[in-house]
């Protein structure tokens, strides 16, 4: 084979790798057309074109990697476009490298001081929490693009993670004057309005947004849960409802807060069929056994609530409560030495609640266990001796 024969075979494998590249990029098939690159720089390492198409390519195959190497080959060509900059940004970001991909950003600023590079900065440093830096980068980007949904969005984000949820406000203010049809401003307002406990507001922002276009099921449970907060429980209960059809299948705890908002609202009967559901759902729910032992107390049912109390007792091992609604259906029924037991074992939880030790020595007191009374009672004292109805309850017994 002569030497032109030799360079013109070279050069047409050159073009068909360079073609067939081209052509998988262009189907979609982003592997193979990497493969394909790959080959082809294997035989021109001067070419440019080549080496950004590989970057491309494998950026698009997820070979991170590979496209930071193709990339940078690129710039040492002498090729300093602002898209190439903003290519290898990708890559550096999508392979885990934050800071370098910050650094390729910064570049295409440089060249483009109007572009959008100081808003994808300012994204990383949000991913970081540098609030301050990632402002710094928002206001640097919104003072050439001042109308821009994007930048004024992660602004008020900023604003509202910053603490500065005034500001954060009417930032979004703003852009709901800009965008009226857009809902997700007015529940972000409604965000911020619950964490400044601005229960009030943050509801009247949710309920427009129901009105107007619906809420899904954690807005729902959001507007829920901001009605239980302001005891307005049979909204609540409207609002755990809604957001019940929305879930498919239900958990245990969404069908338990709407029994919770039931039981708030009087309304036992709804609330035993709805915490049976719940149990039904998880048997070893111990709040739904809980409730369902305060709903058969009531109704005076004793022996019902008692098991309900034990049940809950067993399946809360990290919760006083079901010891001490036991105790005190105990101390109701006179049982004294099972009341005390009960309120002895809340106790275990590390509660020094003086009430809770005033139950106990009482308890001991009434079944006339002198000697477990007196030795609660010291040790009651030794937690809280200054409180009064234990001083009281001292005085009493040493008469």
């Amino acid at each position: 084979m002569s030497w032109m024969t030799a360079v013109f075979f070279a050069a047409t494998l050159l073009q068909d790798e360079g073609d067939l590249g081209q052509k998988a990029y262009q189907e979609g098939r982003f592997a193979e057309a990497a493969d394909h690159f790959e080959k082809a720089v294997a035989r021109d390492r001067k070419s440019p074109q080549l080496w950004i198409a590989l970057g491309h390519a494998s950026l698009q195959a997820s070979r991170w990697e590979s496209a930071i190497r193709a990339y940078r080959e690129a710039l040492a060509l002498k090729v300093d476009t602002v898209d190439l900059h903003r290519a290898l940004a990708r890559a550096f970001e999508m392979g885990g490298q934050e800071e370098e991909a910050m650094g390729s950003l910064r570049k295409a600023v440089a060249l483009d001081p109007e572009g959008a590079d100081s808003l994808s900065i300012a994204r990383l440093l949000v991913k970081r929490e540098a609030w301050l830096l990632a402002e710094q980068e928002l206001l640097s980007f919104l003072r050439h693009s001042p109308s821009s949904i994007d930048g004024l969005e992660v602004l008020a984000f900023v604003l509202g993670r910053s603490g500065r949820v005034t500001e954060a406000g009417e930032v979004y203010r703003d852009l709901e004057r800009r965008r009226p049809a857009e809902l997700k401003y007015r529940v972000a307002g409604a965000r911020l309005a619950a964490s400044q406990s601005h229960y009030g507001e943050a509801i009247d922002a949710l309920e427009m947004v129901r009105h107007l276009g619906g809420l899904n099921d954690v807005e729902e449970r959001l507007l829920a849960d901001l009605y239980l907060q302001e005891k307005m429980y049979p909204e609540a209960a409207a609002c755990y409802a809604r957001r019940l059809v929305l879930l498919n299948p239900p958990k245990a705890e969404d069908v338990y807060r709407l029994g919770h908002a039931y039981y708030e609202s009087k309304e036992f009967v709804s609330a035993e069929e709805t915490f049976r559901k719940v149990l039904a759902i998880d048997p070893a729910h111990g709040g739904a056994a809980l409730y369902l032992g305060h709903i058969a107390q009531a109704r005076g049912h004793t022996d019902e609530a008692r098991r309900y109390f034990s049940d809950a007792e067993k399946r809360m091992a990290d919760s006083p409560q079901p010891s001490i609604a036991l105790g005190n259906l105990e101390l109701k029924e006179t049982d004294w030495v099972k009341a005390a037991e009960a309120f002895r074992r809340a106790l275990q939880f590390g509660s020094s609640d003086p009430a809770l030790w005033y139950n106990v020595v009482f308890s001991w007191h009434q079944a006339g266990r002198h000697e477990e009374a007196r030795q609660a009672l010291k040790e009651a004292l030794q937690e809280s001796p200054f409180a009064e109805r234990l001083r009281a309850l001292l005085h009493e017994m040493g008469r």
